[in-house]
């Protein structure tokens, strides 16, 4: 499956897109909100995507690659609830 947009909604002003990363494809450069169904995060999947704000894992992701978040300037929090 592809990276699928969820929904879209107002906040504050600004339009916040939601998509679900499925690890098959890369996300649209216009997602601002990621939630993870996948398993892997593979190596660079969020790397450059300037307008990433918040990353929501699901409880069966097991493994980041390196540089996942490389250059994510406006990313501010990752959720990782299976993370002890």
């Amino acid at each position: 499956l592809a990276a699928v947009s969820l929904y879209i909604m107002a906040a504050e002003g600004d339009n916040v897109r939601w998509y679900n990363y499925t690890g098959d494809r890369r996300l649209p450069d216009d997602a601002t909100h990621v939630t993870v169904s996948a398993r892997v995060i593979r190596q660079r999947a969020f790397a450059h995507h300037l307008h990433i704000v918040e990353v929501v894992c699901g409880p069966n992701v097991e493994k980041i690659e390196t540089w996942a978040f490389n250059n994510c300037p406006s990313l501010r929090r990752v959720i990782m609830p299976g993370v002890e």
